[in-house]
């Protein structure tokens, strides 16, 4: 999914795709510090940062694809 996204940027560097990188750039980021708590270590702000990072990249992955359409 990153590498896609990231693949959109280099193809047409637009606003909606930043946006959409960087959605699946903390989608990733979230997905891997769940990882880390669950198989490695768990640490004190570890479901805040998941949280949040989680609802930025939802919240983008929308907005992009409402400008895509809209």
């Amino acid at each position: 999914m990153c590498w896609q996204a990231i693949g959109l940027v280099f193809n047409k560097p637009t606003l909606v795709f930043f946006g959409i990188a960087g959605a699946a750039l903390l989608f990733a980021f979230s997905d891997s510090v769940l990882a880390y708590a669950k198989f490695k270590k768990a640490f004190k702000a570890e479901q805040i940062l998941v949280l949040t990072t989680y609802w930025v990249a939802l919240y983008l992955f929308t907005i992009a694809g409402i400008w895509i359409v809209g």
